[in-house]
Formats: C-alpha cells, sequence, structure tokens
C-alpha cells in the first residue's frame, strides 16, 4: 500500500479508500490483508487484466487523435541509465528544444527494471533499456522495442597492468584480481557474475560505489579491475585502459514504449531522435597496447 501511495501520489488512507470504493461498486473483495501487507484476490487479478486492455485502448485512441491533429507538443518523460544517458541524451534533448520548442522533453535516471515498471505504471512515456533486461522481464508481450546501439562489454585495467599489453583478454584471465563494480544491483553485474560462475571462480569484489568516477581511480591505481560497458569508459579513455574479451561480450541497448504508442507524433519525434544520436555515438576500437580509440 506504501508503494502503492507513492506511485499515484496519494496518501495510504486514500488509496485505501479508493480500493473500498472500487470494491463497493464492483460487489466483490479486491484485496485481502496478509499480516502488514495485502494480497490480490482473484477477483483483483482479473479486474487488473481487464484494466490494463482498456488503458491500451484508451492509448491507442489518444494516438489516432494525436495523429488527425498532427501536433508535436506537450510533455514527454523518458527514463535512462547512467552509461547510455550520458552519451546520448543531451544531444538529442537539445535538439528536440531547437526543433520542437512546444514539446518538453525531461528525463529521469533508472536502472532498466524500474524503467519498464514505471513504463507499465504510465509515470514515463519511453524507457531506454538493455536486452539484458529485457530477458528478465515478464510481460515482454505489453512493449514494442526498437534496438539502437551496439554496446561491447570490457574489461577495465590500469595502463600498467600486465593484460593491458593483450588485445583481447579471457573472463578466466580476470579470477584473481580483486574487482571494482557498481553499488546498485542491476541485470549487467549478474549477467557478468553468472559468466564468471560459469567459468569455475566467483569474483573478489573489494568495491562497490555508485560514482564511475571512484571505480575509474580504483582501475587507474592498481587497487582493482573492473567490467563496464565500452561507451562507459569513453571519457576516461587517458586514465585506463579496455580490453575486449575473447570471446566477445555485447549487449544491445533498446528503447521501449508501450503497444499502440508508437504513432504518438511527439513520441514518434522523440524516437527518431534517440535514433539519430545514437547512430553518431562511437564505435571503440582496442589498439594492442593503447587506450581506447574511437
Amino acid at each position: 500500500m506504501a508503494a502503492t501511495s507513492e506511485a499515484v501520489g496519494l496518501s495510504p488512507s486514500g488509496v485505501s479508500q479508493q480500493i473500498s470504493m472500487l470494491e463497493e461498486e464492483v460487489g466483490v473483495a479486491l484485496v485481502e490483508r496478509r499480516g502488514r501487507g495485502v494480497r490480490i484476490t482473484p477477483a483483483g487479478q482479473v479486474l487488473i487484466r481487464h484494466t490494463e486492455r482498456l488503458l491500451n485502448v484508451l492509448e491507442e485512441a489518444k494516438t489516432e487523435l494525436a495523429e488527425i491533429k498532427r501536433i508535436v507538443a506537450g510533455e514527454l518523460t523518458l527514463s535512462s541509465f547512467p552509461s547510455i544517458a550520458a552519451s546520448l541524451l543531451p544531444g538529442t534533448l537539445r535538439e528536440l528544444q531547437i526543433d520542437f520548442p512546444d514539446l518538453v522533453v525531461s528525463a529521469i535516471e533508472m536502472e532498466p527494471l524500474v524503467s519498464l515498471a514505471s513504463l507499465r505504471s504510465w509515470q514515463v512515456d519511453l524507457a531506454i533499456v538493455d536486452d539484458l533486461t529485457l530477458k528478465q522481464d515478464k510481460s515482454p508481450e505489453a512493449l514494442e522495442t526498437f534496438s539502437i546501439y551496439e554496446d561491447t562489454i570490457v574489461a577495465v585495467l590500469a595502463k600498467s597492468h600486465p593484460l593491458a599489453t593483450k588485445r583481447k583478454i579471457r573472463i578466466t584471465d580476470l579470477r584473481d584480481e580483486f574487482w571494482a563494480i557498481d553499488t546498485r544491483p542491476n541485470t549487467f553485474s549478474d549477467t557478468i557474475f553468472e559468466i564468471c560462475k560459469s567459468r569455475g571462480f566467483e569474483p573478489k569484489i573489494i568495491g562497490r560505489f555508485d560514482a564511475f568516477d571512484v571505480i575509474c581511480a580504483m582501475v587507474a591505481g592498481r587497487s582493482a579491475i573492473s567490467i563496464l560497458p565500452q561507451i562507459r569508459v569513453l571519457r576516461h579513455r587517458h586514465e585506463i585502459v579496455a580490453r575486449q574479451f575473447d570471446p566477445p561480450m555485447k549487449r544491445s541497448i533498446l528503447l521501449a514504449i508501450r503497444k499502440g504508442e508508437s504513432r504518438r507524433p511527439a513520441l514518434k519525434i522523440l524516437i527518431e531522435a534517440l535514433r539519430k544520436h545514437a547512430a553518431t555515438l562511437p564505435i571503440i576500437s582496442i589498439e594492442s597496447g593503447g587506450a581506447i580509440a574511437t
């Protein structure tokens, strides 16, 4: 109830009152108390399924009306995770501000799984996620996705590290290294840990940090290595080196929207702008014995 209260902007008592009114209207219990929480009843699950269909139909109707009016105006909110946001959003949003002054696009930083949940609850209009996250999503059929960038996962090392002389490395080469990673749980880290486990070892994690600058400092100081998306390390290429893996590891960056909304003029403009700027993002090659090169 507390989470629902925060999501819809009502007090917990207000949420409870709204549910009670709905139960009176439909004539059946929709939730039941379980300890300190509540559980949705079978009748509530039925109502949820119908509600999702109705909301999708409503969005389709809004899309068709907007197409008729041909208006590129209003407000849109997108969510993105840090590594792609820093490279993709500044140029995209600035272009839209110049070309479509009546369209206000705001951005929120969110991890991909949270982005998808926010997209489904109509808190954002577009979510930038990756295919690693989408594989864990329970209802991908309710979404429409567009691939915009292929990101390579690289090992990040100090320039003086012995492995920095290699062009490519195997993930088992990092078995005895100390690692610094993101402090936030996410599907990217989970995927890396699963790969390590399949190769017969667990990483020695000695640092978990929100700020990439701290991870970069740990790596540059030879106290740790890290595994990161190549797009994230581009700006630090003079301090550290990155090496591709053999076999290579990649992920796709995706735009996700709710089904039925791709024809909304404003959203269509936003998608096209994001695709355009994603096409200009650097493809990083790894030079033998050198740093990251674009």
